[in-house]
């Protein structure tokens, strides 16, 4: 399930844990899909698999791709049916790089976007110099702690994209 948010001249950034700031007043729980100057809310697992409950298979895709495992190509549809693709998706797997699963990277590569997979706080700064050189570019962004977006009251606002600041990770540096 997605929501969408917006405000004018707000950029994203990871904001107080877990989620992310649209703009200096704008606070949205969770992971995000920032598309056509838009921030829209995601709701996808978050954590990874618990092993106790998982086959052998389960448990190495789960090592591999965190909580990517549970994942599937559905999940991204959003993509496949923007009117306006995108020639790049920047993907923010949170605090540590993930491998995207094949099926997954196949979503983006399938429809003709490249697609950069990093950190959240590599993500965003990435995000931005993308957007300042004018380039139409998307970004998947996974805060650096595990949440949903609608676990507690979703954000009211809805901001316009201009830049992404993972602040987040900043402030644990």
């Amino acid at each position: 399930m997605v929501a969408t948010t917006s405000a004018a001249n707000a950029g994203a950034t990871t904001a107080p844990p877990p989620g992310f700031a649209a703009g200096p007043s704008v606070f949205l729980r969770g992971p995000i899909i920032l598309i056509d100057g838009q921030a829209v809310l995601w709701d996808v697992p978050t954590a990874v698999p618990d092993p106790a409950d998982a086959t052998a298979r389960e448990k190495l895709d789960a090592d591999m791709y965190g909580c990517l495992s549970a994942w599937t190509p559905e999940m991204l549809q959003l993509f496949v049916l923007a009117k306006n693709k995108p020639e790049i998706v920047v993907f923010g797997t949170g605090k540590s790089l993930l491998a995207l699963p094949a099926a997954l990277r196949n979503v983006f590569t399938s429809n003709g976007m490249q697609l950069e997979v990093s950190s959240t706080r590599n993500a965003c700064s990435t995000f931005n110099v993308l957007v300042a050189e004018g380039r139409h570019v998307a970004a998947c962004l996974l805060p650096n702690t595990p949440t949903s977006p609608f676990k507690s009251a979703p954000a009211s606002a809805t901001a316009s994209v201009g830049s992404a600041v993972d602040h987040e990770s900043a402030s644990s540096d």
